[in-house]
């Protein structure tokens, strides 16, 4: 049920046999959720825990003026709501872009797996401050690259992230995302983001071809949008000894 998770947490930290066989056997209630539908409500608290196990989602927050921005994209092995009781009730909304599985977790049968494996809690810290980086480079692009380059990035963003979990080639992905739903991400209006985009094909940068995305050269489309994998903490002398003690300490801290 919690495979896309695992795949994710072993993407930066190893788990042993036993914490993975842990994390397998954890009981889970597998929900689908039509397209553009609330998983999460804004200023609602629960007592689940929801992983999307199939699918794109976001995060979200909708504006006085009715207008949506969406703050986060969610693709699988991404966790919608982990530490969200810390803070009291969720300060946004949480709705599925596309089709989604979303696997359902009880706060209780999960506090008990990570009370009983210090790994598996240190590796879904290191998940959430992964969140957060991601987080951090999105405000960089809307404050500082221009539209086209942050459209691009976040396209190579979401490459990198979906091939973490199996669901990208090296250059090519299902991109079912619509151009309102893009537009809103950027904060730029449709008629800019579908500029952003044609702007994007004519320099042979993509292909968008049957909701599916084409990078006919990786490097140039980096280049092109200042794109760099540090922020995501892919793999780069990950397992070391070291780094498990501490993760470990960081753990019995949460």
């Amino acid at each position: 049920m919690l495979s896309p998770l695992i795949q994710k947490i072993e993407t930066r930290f190893h788990l042993s046999d036993y914490d993975r066989k842990a994390l397998h056997q954890l009981s889970a209630r597998l929900v689908r959720v039509m397209a553009h539908r609330d998983l999460i409500e804004e200023g609602k608290a629960s007592d689940h825990i929801t992983f999307i196990r199939s699918g794109f989602a976001c995060r979200y927050r909708i504006l006085p003026d009715g207008g949506r921005a969406i703050i986060a994209y969610l693709v699988p092995g991404d966790t919608c709501d982990l530490y969200a009781p810390l803070l009291g009730r969720m300060d946004h909304a949480v709705a599925t872009v596309t089709r989604c599985d979303v696997a359902v977790v009880s706060r209780q049968d999960l506090g008990m797996l990570t009370s009983d494996h210090p790994a598996i809690a240190g590796a879904l810290h290191i998940t959430d401050l992964v969140d957060e980086a991601i987080s951090r480079e999105w405000l960089v692009s809307m404050g500082r690259r221009s539209a086209e380059k942050q459209i691009a990035h976040l396209l190579c963003e979401l490459l990198a992230r979906l091939q973490v979990v199996g669901l990208a080639t090296s250059d090519s992905y299902e991109f079912p995302i619509t151009q309102a739903d893009l537009a809103d991400a950027a904060g730029l209006s449709v008629v800019h983001t579908n500029r952003v985009l044609q702007t994007l094909r004519a320099e042979g940068l993509i292909v968008l071809r049957n909701k599916t995305l084409f990078v006919p050269d990786l490097n140039r489309l980096h280049t092109f949008s200042d794109f760099d994998t540090r922020y995501l903490h892919l793999p780069q002398n990950l397992y070391s000894a070291e780094r498990r003690r501490i993760i470990s300490g960081v753990a019995r801290l949460q």
